[in-house]
């Protein structure tokens, strides 16, 4: 893709940086098939190809409107569209790039503003959203039937108790997951126990950042890495195989910890020394699945890997 960026910009890290990725791009539009929203919407302009068109087009002008912030509001950031692009292109990155500068030429209007600030109160807050969560729950019949439809209701757990083992292994809880998912981390608890191994929660954890870093409140994003790292580096030393996450969201966000930090030398050291050993469930399943299985119970299961 040909680019006219402007010369200043041009001459920043961060401009340098969009040019490279904007010039990897060969219109090819693999990532259509696999982006959720477009699939959802049909529109050119909400799949990774029309984004990276409008981004290109604000850093060029140096101008944006509402249309290119709603387009580009719409990504969900899942990334699928990097895992069929020939050419590699950093879209993600890109994306960040193009919010941060269109965020500087369009001012939102003040319910949006509300709203983010509400999301970064609550939602990366255990000790909030959990109760938000369960009220939600109890007022469904009172809310309108658009937003009664979206709020999940998930079984409660079963108190399933895993019993002490030697071996070891953390397993990340995030922000959402626990009054989100109960059941899917005890199911989790359950596999590890029946291989031997304890799964174990951090005292101090915090949510993985994604939120704060999407909706540009970076040195949140920054605080919340450093502290993870910090405990993830304790529980190494004291003998954890692995740190295991179950969202596939948040083991995104961990694995830009090198980025988010790469003005910060010691942790960004500490991040590429503890993030080999961060991975997702089903990878480290995948690893360590004994060679015969002497589970309880036979038949057959669906399997969805994130």
């Amino acid at each position: 893709m040909e680019t006219r960026l402007p010369p200043e910009f041009l001459a920043s890290e961060e401009g340098q940086r969009a040019d490279r990725i904007l010039r990897s791009c060969v219109h090819c539009g693999f990532c259509t098939a696999t982006c959720p929203t477009y699939g959802l919407l049909g529109d050119e302009l909400d799949g990774p190809r029309g984004r990276i068109y409008l981004i290109k087009q604000a850093l060029e002008r140096g101008r944006a409107g509402e249309r290119t912030l709603r387009h580009l509001d719409r990504c969900l950031l899942c990334r699928s569209c990097e895992t069929t692009c020939p050419s590699g292109v950093e879209y993600h990155s890109l994306l960040e790039i193009g919010r941060r500068h269109i965020d500087r030429q369009v001012r939102r209007g003040w319910r949006e503003r509300l709203l983010r600030r509400l999301l970064l109160w609550t939602v990366p807050e255990r000790r909030r959203i959990g109760p938000l969560l369960g009220l939600g729950r109890w007022l469904v019949p009172l809310l309108p039937a658009p937003l009664a439809e979206k709020l999940y209701r998930p079984r409660p757990a079963a108190g399933f108790r895993p019993r002490r083992h030697e071996r070891h292994v953390v397993l990340f809880q995030g922000c959402v997951e626990p009054a989100g998912l109960p059941r899917a981390r005890e199911a989790a608890l359950r596999l590890l126990d029946a291989q031997g191994v304890e799964g174990r929660s951090l005292s101090g954890e915090q949510c993985c950042g994604a939120l704060e870093h999407h909706l540009e409140a970076k040195a949140a994003a920054r605080h919340r890495a450093r502290r993870n790292l910090d405990l993830w580096r304790r529980a190494l030393d004291e003998g954890a195989e692995a740190i295991i996450g179950l969202s596939s969201a948040c083991l995104l966000e961990m694995r830009e910890y090198p980025d988010l930090l790469r003005d910060e030398p010691e942790y960004l050291a500490l991040a590429r020394r503890v993030l080999p050993h961060v991975q997702g469930l089903e990878s480290w399943l995948e690893r360590h699945w004994p060679a015969e299985w002497e589970g309880r119970g036979k038949g057959r299961v669906a399997w969805h890997p994130p």
